[in-house]
């Protein structure tokens, strides 16, 4: 059973808490869309430390805050990944685009 992931806007970007996967990413996705829109600095930092699991409807939305950071001329970075998450990440070659290298 995945526990709910959890955002949680700081002054550096997004914390992620819990479980950012297919059963939970659809109720992330509208609460990031907001606290992205609201979100003021440069740079937007994605805090992975708290991230218990994460698959490919999770890696799905960390793309698309990519994608959004671009499209918003800000700079994107994950901080605090986990070994198992860059892993996965690593293994669909995305590692280069999502900042992990």
């Amino acid at each position: 059973m995945s526990s709910a992931a959890k955002i949680i806007p700081d002054e550096q970007g997004l914390q992620i808490k819990g479980d950012l996967v297919y059963a939970t990413v659809s109720d992330v996705v509208s609460c990031s869309t907001m606290l992205l829109k609201q979100f003021q600095g440069e740079s937007i930092d994605i805090d992975c430390s708290g991230l218990n699991r994460l698959d490919s409807a999770g890696i799905a939305l960390l793309l698309e805050w990519k994608r959004w950071s671009l499209h918003n001329n800000k700079t994107f970075k994950m901080v605090g990944v986990k070994e198992k998450a860059s892993s996965l990440i690593s293994t669909y070659k995305l590692a280069d685009i999502l900042g992990l290298n």
